[in-house]
């Protein structure tokens, strides 16, 4: 779903520099938009980049990292999907949710 803070946000950055993004690992927390993505960031804020800029077989869950943190404007930023990072993230979800009482059971889906 394209929400109005997502529209906000693209038009900003059509206009904007490039956002400044921590180096670091990001979650690919939404891929609602073909052309947005929405990253948490490693100190827990939401960022909102272009889609474009995630590897092509990113998906929402997904640990990144980025590859270039240092890009001037009109340049994107670079990600690449952390496979050992995301693998440990999914594993310890489920954990906690099996650990839940009551919980259903099966896989966790991110």
């Amino acid at each position: 779903m394209f929400t109005a803070l997502a529209a906000l946000a693209w038009f900003a950055m059509a206009d904007a520099p490039t956002p400044h993004l921590q180096p670091g690992r990001y979650v690919v927390d939404a891929l609602e938009h073909p052309d947005l993505a929405t990253l948490e960031g490693p100190d827990g804020h939401s960022v909102v980049v272009p889609r474009s800029w995630l590897p092509i077989h990113a998906r929402e869950g997904d640990v990144i990292r980025t590859l270039d943190t240092h890009a001037q404007a009109g340049q994107s930023v670079r990600f690449e999907v952390d496979a050992a990072a995301t693998e440990e993230r999914r594993r310890a979800l489920q954990e906690r949710r099996d650990g839940l009482p009551g919980a259903p059971s099966g896989d966790l889906e991110l």
